[in-house]
Protein backbone atom coordinates (compact mmCIF):
# COMPACT_ATOMS: atom_id res chain seq x y z
CA UNK A 1 0.00 0.00 0.00
CA UNK A 2 2.76 2.70 0.86
CA UNK A 3 4.32 1.92 -2.89
CA UNK A 4 2.02 4.17 -4.87
CA UNK A 5 2.44 7.29 -2.77
CA UNK A 6 6.13 6.94 -2.69
CA UNK A 7 5.89 6.18 -6.99
CA UNK A 8 3.71 8.86 -6.66
CA UNK A 9 6.16 11.49 -4.62
CA UNK A 10 8.97 10.78 -7.07
CA UNK A 11 6.51 11.61 -9.88
CA UNK A 12 5.85 14.78 -8.15
CA UNK A 13 9.20 16.28 -7.44
CA UNK A 14 10.40 15.46 -10.40
CA UNK A 15 7.72 17.52 -12.29
CA UNK A 16 7.71 19.74 -9.56
CA UNK A 17 12.06 20.56 -10.61
CA UNK A 18 11.13 20.49 -13.89
CA UNK A 19 8.76 23.27 -14.16
CA UNK A 20 10.23 25.25 -11.62
CA UNK A 21 13.61 25.19 -14.12
CA UNK A 22 11.75 26.00 -17.08
CA UNK A 23 10.16 28.68 -15.74
CA UNK A 24 13.58 29.96 -14.36
CA UNK A 25 12.62 29.90 -10.45
CA UNK A 26 15.02 26.92 -9.65
CA UNK A 27 18.42 29.50 -10.37
CA UNK A 28 16.62 32.57 -8.06
CA UNK A 29 15.52 31.16 -4.50
CA UNK A 30 17.58 33.13 -2.72
CA UNK A 31 15.49 36.25 -4.24
CA UNK A 32 12.35 34.77 -4.50
CA UNK A 33 12.55 33.34 -0.74
CA UNK A 34 11.26 37.25 0.45
CA UNK A 35 9.97 38.83 -2.43
CA UNK A 36 6.47 39.40 -1.21
CA UNK A 37 5.95 42.35 1.87
CA UNK A 38 4.45 39.43 3.80
CA UNK A 39 7.70 36.98 3.70
CA UNK A 40 9.84 40.29 4.67
CA UNK A 41 7.53 40.84 7.36
CA UNK A 42 7.27 37.52 8.50
CA UNK A 43 11.10 37.08 8.40
CA UNK A 44 11.13 40.53 10.52
CA UNK A 45 9.48 38.62 13.24
CA UNK A 46 11.50 35.64 12.44
CA UNK A 47 14.65 38.03 13.50
CA UNK A 48 13.13 39.76 16.31
CA UNK A 49 11.94 36.09 18.04
CA UNK A 50 15.41 34.93 18.15
CA UNK A 51 17.17 37.99 19.32
CA UNK A 52 18.88 38.85 15.83
CA UNK A 53 16.95 41.83 14.52
CA UNK A 54 15.01 44.79 16.16
CA UNK A 55 11.43 44.61 16.92
CA UNK A 56 9.40 45.26 14.14
CA UNK A 57 7.00 48.28 14.71
CA UNK A 58 4.79 48.16 12.18
CA UNK A 59 2.74 48.33 9.08
CA UNK A 60 1.18 51.23 6.97
CA UNK A 61 0.91 54.35 9.10
CA UNK A 62 3.13 52.02 11.66
CA UNK A 63 0.04 51.91 14.33
CA UNK A 64 0.26 47.91 13.78
CA UNK A 65 3.44 46.04 15.48
CA UNK A 66 4.15 42.91 13.16
CA UNK A 67 4.67 40.80 16.40
CA UNK A 68 0.53 41.36 17.25
CA UNK A 69 -0.09 40.57 13.56
CA UNK A 70 2.05 37.48 12.71
CA UNK A 71 1.66 35.09 15.13
CA UNK A 72 4.70 33.29 16.76
CA UNK A 73 4.82 29.72 15.21
CA UNK A 74 5.63 29.82 11.78
CA UNK A 75 8.22 32.76 12.49
CA UNK A 76 9.50 30.44 14.67
CA UNK A 77 10.45 27.68 12.31
CA UNK A 78 11.06 30.07 9.73
CA UNK A 79 14.25 31.44 11.40
CA UNK A 80 15.95 27.96 10.50
CA UNK A 81 16.86 29.61 7.66
CA UNK A 82 19.59 31.12 8.92
CA UNK A 83 21.36 27.94 9.58
CA UNK A 84 19.97 26.53 6.18
CA UNK A 85 20.02 29.27 4.00
CA UNK A 86 17.10 30.46 1.29
CA UNK A 87 17.67 27.28 -0.44
CA UNK A 88 17.85 24.82 2.45
CA UNK A 89 14.34 25.99 3.85
CA UNK A 90 13.05 26.04 0.24
CA UNK A 91 13.94 22.57 0.23
CA UNK A 92 12.40 21.54 3.70
CA UNK A 93 9.17 23.10 2.79
CA UNK A 94 9.39 21.18 -0.46
CA UNK A 95 9.43 17.99 2.03
CA UNK A 96 6.25 19.21 4.05
CA UNK A 97 4.66 19.41 0.72
CA UNK A 98 5.85 15.60 0.02
CA UNK A 99 4.47 15.00 4.05
CA UNK A 100 1.11 16.58 2.92
CA UNK A 101 0.35 14.56 -0.29
CA UNK A 102 1.06 10.99 2.18
CA UNK A 103 -0.83 11.95 5.27
CA UNK A 104 -3.53 12.82 2.21
CA UNK A 105 -3.20 9.62 0.87
CA UNK A 106 -2.99 7.65 3.92
CA UNK A 107 -6.22 9.78 5.81
CA UNK A 108 -8.43 8.70 2.37
CA UNK A 109 -6.71 5.20 2.62
CA UNK A 110 -7.99 4.65 5.91
CA UNK A 111 -11.48 5.64 5.13
CA UNK A 112 -11.96 4.03 2.02
CA UNK A 113 -9.41 0.78 1.52
CA UNK A 114 -8.68 1.80 -2.10
CA UNK A 115 -5.61 2.43 -3.32
CA UNK A 116 -7.56 4.25 -6.38
CA UNK A 117 -9.53 6.65 -4.65
CA UNK A 118 -6.51 7.50 -2.23
CA UNK A 119 -4.13 8.06 -5.63
CA UNK A 120 -7.07 10.34 -7.24
CA UNK A 121 -7.02 12.66 -4.04
CA UNK A 122 -3.30 13.00 -4.09
CA UNK A 123 -2.98 13.84 -7.37
CA UNK A 124 -5.66 16.12 -6.79
CA UNK A 125 -3.80 18.22 -4.33
CA UNK A 126 -0.57 18.24 -6.67
CA UNK A 127 -2.03 19.34 -9.34
CA UNK A 128 -3.46 22.93 -7.72
CA UNK A 129 0.24 25.28 -8.81
CA UNK A 130 -0.30 27.29 -5.45
CA UNK A 131 0.71 23.92 -3.54
CA UNK A 132 4.03 24.02 -5.15
CA UNK A 133 4.53 27.49 -5.97
CA UNK A 134 3.87 28.95 -2.89
CA UNK A 135 6.92 26.66 -1.00
CA UNK A 136 9.16 29.39 -2.67
CA UNK A 137 8.40 32.12 -0.64
CA UNK A 138 8.46 32.82 3.36
CA UNK A 139 4.96 32.60 4.20
CA UNK A 140 3.58 29.90 6.18
CA UNK A 141 0.85 28.75 3.58
CA UNK A 142 2.84 25.48 3.02
CA UNK A 143 3.55 24.65 7.05
CA UNK A 144 -0.31 25.15 7.26
CA UNK A 145 -1.33 22.68 4.61
CA UNK A 146 0.94 19.88 6.32
CA UNK A 147 -0.54 20.93 9.33
CA UNK A 148 -4.23 20.52 8.19
CA UNK A 149 -3.53 16.85 6.52
CA UNK A 150 -2.08 15.97 9.72
CA UNK A 151 -5.04 16.99 11.68
CA UNK A 152 -7.57 15.20 9.14
CA UNK A 153 -5.32 12.13 9.37
CA UNK A 154 -5.76 12.03 13.29
CA UNK A 155 -9.22 12.79 12.68
CA UNK A 156 -9.63 10.29 10.15
CA UNK A 157 -8.23 7.75 12.74
CA UNK A 158 -10.38 9.40 15.86
CA UNK A 159 -13.66 8.84 13.72
CA UNK A 160 -12.44 5.16 12.96
CA UNK A 161 -11.08 4.06 16.22
CA UNK A 162 -12.08 6.75 18.88
CA UNK A 163 -9.13 7.19 21.17
CA UNK A 164 -7.89 9.77 23.12
CA UNK A 165 -3.91 10.08 21.54
CA UNK A 166 -5.15 11.06 18.21
CA UNK A 167 -7.80 13.73 19.46
CA UNK A 168 -4.97 15.08 21.68
CA UNK A 169 -2.52 14.84 19.18
CA UNK A 170 -4.93 16.39 16.46
CA UNK A 171 -5.76 19.67 18.99
CA UNK A 172 -2.18 19.96 19.52
CA UNK A 173 -1.54 20.35 15.99
CA UNK A 174 -4.13 22.57 15.51
CA UNK A 175 -2.74 24.92 17.85
CA UNK A 176 0.24 24.91 16.29
CA UNK A 177 -1.90 26.05 12.85
CA UNK A 178 -3.79 28.52 14.52
CA UNK A 179 -0.35 29.86 15.88
CA UNK A 180 1.02 29.87 11.92
CA UNK A 181 -2.45 32.01 10.35
CA UNK A 182 -5.49 32.76 12.56
CA UNK A 183 -8.27 31.15 9.80
CA UNK A 184 -8.07 27.78 11.65
CA UNK A 185 -9.21 30.22 15.23
CA UNK A 186 -12.80 29.15 14.83
CA UNK A 187 -12.46 25.57 13.87
CA UNK A 188 -9.82 25.20 16.88
CA UNK A 189 -12.33 26.62 19.33
CA UNK A 190 -15.34 24.00 18.51
CA UNK A 191 -12.57 20.79 18.37
CA UNK A 192 -11.13 22.25 21.79
CA UNK A 193 -14.64 22.27 23.53
CA UNK A 194 -15.96 18.88 22.16
CA UNK A 195 -12.20 17.31 23.39
CA UNK A 196 -13.00 19.00 26.65
CA UNK A 197 -16.69 17.29 26.47
CA UNK A 198 -15.40 14.10 25.32
CA UNK A 199 -12.43 13.24 27.36
CA UNK A 200 -14.82 13.98 30.60
CA UNK A 201 -17.29 11.85 29.45
CA UNK A 202 -14.87 8.72 28.73
CA UNK A 203 -13.27 9.52 32.09
CA UNK A 204 -16.34 10.00 34.25
CA UNK A 205 -17.63 6.66 32.29
CA UNK A 206 -14.63 4.80 34.30
CA UNK A 207 -15.87 4.49 37.73
CA UNK A 208 -12.85 3.18 39.31
CA UNK A 209 -10.62 5.01 37.30
CA UNK A 210 -11.92 8.54 37.54
CA UNK A 211 -9.06 10.12 39.25
CA UNK A 212 -6.43 8.67 37.81
CA UNK A 213 -7.55 9.43 34.61
CA UNK A 214 -8.27 13.41 35.28
CA UNK A 215 -5.04 12.96 36.13
CA UNK A 216 -3.71 12.06 32.89
CA UNK A 217 -6.66 14.04 31.05
CA UNK A 218 -6.09 17.90 32.07
CA UNK A 219 -2.52 18.14 31.63
CA UNK A 220 -2.63 16.59 28.48
CA UNK A 221 -5.45 18.98 27.52
CA UNK A 222 -3.50 22.06 28.72
CA UNK A 223 -0.34 20.66 26.74
CA UNK A 224 -2.58 20.53 24.01
CA UNK A 225 -3.24 24.11 23.37
CA UNK A 226 -0.30 25.18 24.87
CA UNK A 227 0.90 27.03 21.51
CA UNK A 228 -1.91 28.84 21.73
CA UNK A 229 -1.35 29.95 25.62
CA UNK A 230 1.96 30.88 24.75
CA UNK A 231 0.90 33.30 21.53
CA UNK A 232 -1.55 34.62 23.69
CA UNK A 233 1.03 35.21 26.66
CA UNK A 234 3.57 36.91 24.04
CA UNK A 235 0.77 39.34 22.81
CA UNK A 236 -0.20 41.04 25.81
CA UNK A 237 3.55 41.20 27.71
CA UNK A 238 4.30 42.88 23.87
CA UNK A 239 0.99 45.02 23.44
CA UNK A 240 -0.71 44.77 26.85
CA UNK A 241 -3.53 42.60 24.92
CA UNK A 242 -3.79 39.02 24.31
CA UNK A 243 -5.02 38.14 21.38
CA UNK A 244 -3.82 35.50 18.40
CA UNK A 245 -3.40 38.10 15.53
CA UNK A 246 -4.81 41.62 14.75
CA UNK A 247 -4.69 40.51 11.11
CA UNK A 248 -8.34 40.22 11.56
CA UNK A 249 -9.38 43.50 13.01
CA UNK A 250 -6.73 45.00 10.30
CA UNK A 251 -8.34 43.48 7.25
CA UNK A 252 -11.84 44.29 8.65
CA UNK A 253 -11.15 48.25 8.96
CA UNK A 254 -8.63 48.61 6.11
CA UNK A 255 -9.81 46.22 3.34
CA UNK A 256 -13.66 44.72 3.38
CA UNK A 257 -14.84 48.05 5.59
CA UNK A 258 -14.08 50.56 1.83
CA UNK A 259 -16.09 47.35 -0.14
CA UNK A 260 -19.22 47.87 2.16
CA UNK A 261 -19.14 51.28 2.24
CA UNK A 262 -18.52 51.43 -1.98
CA UNK A 263 -21.60 49.13 -2.22
CA UNK A 264 -23.75 50.95 0.61
CA UNK A 265 -23.16 54.61 -0.72
CA UNK A 266 -21.76 54.22 -4.83
CA UNK A 267 -23.32 50.69 -5.55
CA UNK A 268 -19.77 49.61 -6.59
CA UNK A 269 -16.81 48.32 -5.29
CA UNK A 270 -13.50 50.16 -3.49
CA UNK A 271 -10.26 48.67 -3.15
CA UNK A 272 -8.45 49.60 -0.38
CA UNK A 273 -5.86 51.22 -2.29
CA UNK A 274 -8.35 54.00 -3.64
CA UNK A 275 -8.55 57.38 -2.50
CA UNK A 276 -12.62 56.62 -1.60
CA UNK A 277 -11.01 54.38 0.40
CA UNK A 278 -8.98 56.62 2.22
CA UNK A 279 -11.83 58.81 2.24
CA UNK A 280 -14.05 56.22 4.14
CA UNK A 281 -11.61 55.10 6.60
CA UNK A 282 -11.62 59.26 7.83
CA UNK A 283 -14.92 59.36 8.15
CA UNK A 284 -15.43 56.44 10.43
CA UNK A 285 -11.72 56.43 12.18
CA UNK A 286 -12.70 54.34 14.92
CA UNK A 287 -13.10 50.11 14.80
CA UNK A 288 -16.37 51.00 16.59
CA UNK A 289 -17.82 53.00 13.93
CA UNK A 290 -17.03 50.92 11.06
CA UNK A 291 -18.79 48.19 12.69
CA UNK A 292 -21.59 49.93 13.42
CA UNK A 293 -22.12 51.50 9.62
CA UNK A 294 -21.52 47.54 8.69
CA UNK A 295 -24.37 46.76 10.73
CA UNK A 296 -26.34 49.62 9.97
CA UNK A 297 -26.25 48.32 6.13
CA UNK A 298 -26.65 44.80 5.89
CA UNK A 299 -27.26 44.62 2.18
CA UNK A 300 -23.95 46.52 1.45
CA UNK A 301 -22.56 44.04 3.90
CA UNK A 302 -23.74 40.94 1.94
CA UNK A 303 -23.19 41.97 -1.29
CA UNK A 304 -19.43 43.00 -0.39
CA UNK A 305 -18.91 39.71 1.15
CA UNK A 306 -20.22 37.36 -1.34
CA UNK A 307 -18.19 39.34 -4.02
CA UNK A 308 -14.86 39.06 -2.40
CA UNK A 309 -15.68 35.37 -1.45
CA UNK A 310 -16.34 34.67 -4.91
CA UNK A 311 -12.97 36.04 -6.15
CA UNK A 312 -11.04 34.41 -3.82
CA UNK A 313 -12.97 30.88 -4.55
CA UNK A 314 -12.43 31.23 -8.17
CA UNK A 315 -8.82 33.21 -8.59
CA UNK A 316 -5.79 32.44 -10.17
CA UNK A 317 -2.38 31.20 -9.02
CA UNK A 318 -0.58 34.84 -8.34
CA UNK A 319 2.41 33.10 -6.62
CA UNK A 320 2.75 30.50 -9.98
CA UNK A 321 4.69 33.67 -11.37
CA UNK A 322 5.69 36.06 -9.15
CA UNK A 323 7.95 37.68 -9.02
CA UNK A 324 7.67 38.06 -12.67
CA UNK A 325 11.17 39.22 -13.76
CA UNK A 326 12.22 36.08 -13.20
CA UNK A 327 10.36 33.95 -15.59
CA UNK A 328 12.12 32.71 -18.32
CA UNK A 329 8.61 30.89 -20.40
CA UNK A 330 5.66 32.72 -20.56
CA UNK A 331 3.74 30.73 -22.20
CA UNK A 332 4.20 27.55 -19.61
CA UNK A 333 3.33 30.34 -17.10
CA UNK A 334 0.17 31.29 -18.55
CA UNK A 335 -0.88 27.97 -19.14
CA UNK A 336 -0.33 27.01 -15.35
CA UNK A 337 -2.07 30.16 -14.77
CA UNK A 338 -5.36 29.07 -16.37
CA UNK A 339 -5.44 25.22 -15.25
CA UNK A 340 -5.41 26.72 -11.52
CA UNK A 341 -7.82 29.80 -12.47
CA UNK A 342 -9.56 26.16 -14.69
CA UNK A 343 -9.88 24.63 -11.52
CA UNK A 344 -10.46 27.23 -9.03
CA UNK A 345 -13.67 28.37 -10.74
CA UNK A 346 -14.90 24.72 -11.10
CA UNK A 347 -14.08 24.05 -7.83
CA UNK A 348 -16.54 26.27 -6.47
CA UNK A 349 -19.70 24.44 -7.59
CA UNK A 350 -18.38 21.62 -6.22
CA UNK A 351 -18.22 22.92 -2.75
CA UNK A 352 -21.58 24.33 -2.92
CA UNK A 353 -22.82 21.04 -4.46
CA UNK A 354 -21.45 18.90 -1.38
CA UNK A 355 -23.17 21.77 0.98
CA UNK A 356 -26.39 21.29 -0.37
CA UNK A 357 -26.06 16.93 -0.57
CA UNK A 358 -24.31 17.26 2.77
CA UNK A 359 -27.64 16.59 4.60
CA UNK A 360 -28.52 13.84 2.24
CA UNK A 361 -24.85 12.11 2.85
CA UNK A 362 -25.82 12.04 6.40
CA UNK A 363 -29.04 10.52 6.48
CA UNK A 364 -27.20 7.58 4.06
CA UNK A 365 -24.44 7.14 6.12
CA UNK A 366 -26.16 7.13 9.74
CA UNK A 367 -25.30 3.66 9.94
CA UNK A 368 -21.25 4.19 9.61
CA UNK A 369 -20.75 6.37 12.23
CA UNK A 370 -17.60 7.00 11.36
CA UNK A 371 -18.00 8.48 7.63
CA UNK A 372 -20.80 10.57 9.16
CA UNK A 373 -18.63 12.01 11.70
CA UNK A 374 -15.44 12.50 9.23
CA UNK A 375 -17.95 14.54 7.21
CA UNK A 376 -19.48 16.55 10.12
CA UNK A 377 -15.92 17.31 11.25
CA UNK A 378 -13.97 18.05 7.59
CA UNK A 379 -17.24 19.85 6.38
CA UNK A 380 -16.73 22.51 9.48
CA UNK A 381 -13.16 23.12 8.90
CA UNK A 382 -13.71 23.35 5.37
CA UNK A 383 -16.06 26.09 5.66
CA UNK A 384 -14.86 28.00 8.57
CA UNK A 385 -11.68 28.36 6.71
CA UNK A 386 -13.02 29.35 3.23
CA UNK A 387 -16.04 31.15 3.83
CA UNK A 388 -14.53 33.62 6.53
CA UNK A 389 -11.73 34.50 3.82
CA UNK A 390 -13.98 37.42 3.06
CA UNK A 391 -12.16 40.02 5.04
CA UNK A 392 -9.76 40.00 2.54
CA UNK A 393 -8.68 40.40 -1.26
CA UNK A 394 -6.78 40.08 -4.35
CA UNK A 395 -3.96 37.32 -3.29
CA UNK A 396 -5.16 34.76 -5.31
CA UNK A 397 -6.68 31.61 -4.00
CA UNK A 398 -3.47 31.72 -0.82
CA UNK A 399 -6.51 33.07 1.22
CA UNK A 400 -8.20 29.51 0.83
CA UNK A 401 -5.72 27.17 -0.20
CA UNK A 402 -5.07 25.74 3.77
CA UNK A 403 -8.44 23.87 3.29
CA UNK A 404 -7.25 21.56 0.26
CA UNK A 405 -6.33 18.68 2.39
CA UNK A 406 -9.59 18.87 4.05
CA UNK A 407 -11.79 19.31 1.47
CA UNK A 408 -10.05 16.82 -1.06
CA UNK A 409 -10.53 14.04 2.27
CA UNK A 410 -13.57 15.06 2.58
CA UNK A 411 -15.17 14.50 -0.78
CA UNK A 412 -13.06 11.61 -1.60
CA UNK A 413 -14.34 9.74 1.51
CA UNK A 414 -17.41 10.97 1.09
CA UNK A 415 -17.86 10.28 -2.61
CA UNK A 416 -16.42 6.81 -2.36
CA UNK A 417 -18.75 6.00 0.60
CA UNK A 418 -21.83 7.47 -1.26
CA UNK A 419 -21.29 5.73 -4.37
CA UNK A 420 -20.83 2.24 -2.48
CA UNK A 421 -24.58 3.10 -0.69
CA UNK A 422 -26.13 3.65 -4.07
CA UNK A 423 -24.64 0.33 -5.63
CA UNK A 424 -25.97 -1.47 -2.25
CA UNK A 425 -22.35 -2.41 -1.06
CA UNK A 426 -21.89 -1.33 2.86
CA UNK A 427 -18.71 1.27 2.98
CA UNK A 428 -15.27 0.19 4.34
CA UNK A 429 -16.88 -3.53 5.16
CA UNK A 430 -14.62 -4.87 7.73
CA UNK A 431 -12.08 -1.46 7.39
CA UNK A 432 -13.40 -0.80 10.95
CA UNK A 433 -11.90 -3.89 12.60
CA UNK A 434 -8.47 -3.93 10.26
CA UNK A 435 -8.08 -0.62 11.29
CA UNK A 436 -8.11 -1.11 15.20
CA UNK A 437 -5.28 -2.12 16.89
CA UNK A 438 -5.19 -5.70 19.20
CA UNK A 439 -8.80 -6.18 17.21
CA UNK A 440 -7.72 -9.97 15.61
CA UNK A 441 -10.49 -11.81 13.89
CA UNK A 442 -11.51 -15.03 15.44
CA UNK A 443 -10.31 -18.15 14.11
CA UNK A 444 -12.04 -19.45 11.03
CA UNK A 445 -13.47 -23.17 11.13
CA UNK A 446 -13.28 -25.67 8.20
CA UNK A 447 -16.61 -24.24 6.98
CA UNK A 448 -14.98 -20.60 7.08
CA UNK A 449 -16.88 -19.59 10.42
CA UNK A 450 -15.41 -18.66 13.77
CA UNK A 451 -15.17 -21.13 16.06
Amino acid sequence: MLIPPAILCICYAVLSVYTLHRLGFLHHLSEVFFSTPDSIGYGAVSDYLIGVGNRPMGIGEGTVEYIALRPFFYPLVLSAHHLTGATGFVLFQALLNLGTLVLVFLAVYRMTRSAWVSSAAFVAVLLYPTFTFVALHALPETLCLFLTAAVVFCIASFCLHPNKPALFISLFLLSCAVCSKPCFLPFFALWAAFTAVWVCRETVKRKGQRTRGLAIAVPALILSVSPVVFQLAQTYRSIGQATISTAGRENFDIRFFPAVYGYAEDNRFIGYEEAEANQARLLYPTHSAKVRYIVAHCGATARAAAVILFENLTAGSIHAGYPEEFIQDHPLHRRIYRLSTFMNRYGLPVHAGFLLLLPVGLIMFRKDPGLLWLCVALETLTCSILLLSFLSYWQGDRLVISALPAWVVLYASAGHGLLLRLAGIHPRKGAVEESQPGRERPPAGANGSPV
